[in-house]
């Protein structure tokens, strides 16, 4: 099983594990996780011992697994849930906004789409749009 390349890396399972590959299929880092996903931003969201973290391309963990899931870094920030509640770090890992909403996607030109809390998943609810500062900047019906 393999991942498309993203910044000359693909995530590729081998033996119950995921690791990652260049574009000749030579191993750069050894299969050791439990899922891995793309490259964005130079760091890849990874999942071992049951917590998500981030690697960079050499597969030196740069943030720590410590997350219940992690998104791909965008404009600089990375949607993480923590507890429950899915808030936004920095490559740094530093938590920017904190956790507050159910649901929470990648930024994209200056904004990010999050779910509101008092709604589940499957059911009809508020949305809104964020900014990088947390700010809501408009409310949406889903």
């Amino acid at each position: 099983m393999a991942q498309e390349f993203s910044e000359g890396l693909a995530a590729v399972k081998l033996r119950g594990k995921w690791g990652y590959i260049d574009h000749t299929g030579k191993p750069i880092i050894e299969p050791q996780y439990d899922e891995a996903w793309e490259f964005s931003e130079g760091l890849a969201a990874v999942k071992i011992t049951g917590r998500y973290g981030y690697i960079d391309a050499k597969g030196i963990q740069q943030i720590g697994p410590r997350f219940e899931f992690a998104r791909r870094f965008s404009e600089g920030l990375a949607a993480v849930d923590i507890g429950g509640k899915m808030g936004f770090i920095d490559k740094s890992g530093k938590l920017v906004i904190e956790p507050q909403f159910l649901l929470a996607l990648e930024f994209s030109q200056g904004q990010a789409q999050v779910k509101l809390f008092g709604t589940n998943l499957k059911t009809p609810g508020k949305g809104a749009f964020i900014d990088r500062k947390g700010r809501i900047l408009r409310l949406v019906e889903r």
